[in-house]
């Protein structure tokens, strides 16, 4: 037997939109190594780096300010609040 499960999130941004791999002036390339350190300057976009089987090994979230960019571990204990204070400015974690 199959179980499908839809949920709808009322009053969330958009978040599924296609990006290209440049970010502003960073180009978003694959993260080889991650950090739990906490980022503690304002950025503007998110991306999700899935693991993959033969590139991209490592799964992170990179963030950006148009200038830098940086590997975050999804490990890390901040990163679900920071998550949620970009989804309230609009700023939405796209899948890479």
């Amino acid at each position: 037997m199959i179980f499908c499960v839809v949920v709808y999130i009322v009053g969330l941004p958009q978040c599924f939109r296609p990006l290209p791999r440049f970010s502003g002036h960073v180009a978003v390339s694959c993260c080889r190594e991650v950090s739990k350190s906490t980022i503690n300057v304002p950025v503007n976009e998110c991306f999700e780096q899935r693991k993959k089987r033969f590139s991209c090994r490592v799964h992170a979230f990179i963030f950006t300010n148009g200038t830098t960019s940086w590997c975050v571990d999804p490990e890390a204990r901040w990163l679900q609040q920071r998550l949620q204070k970009l989804e309230k400015r609009g700023i939405c974690c796209q899948i890479l």
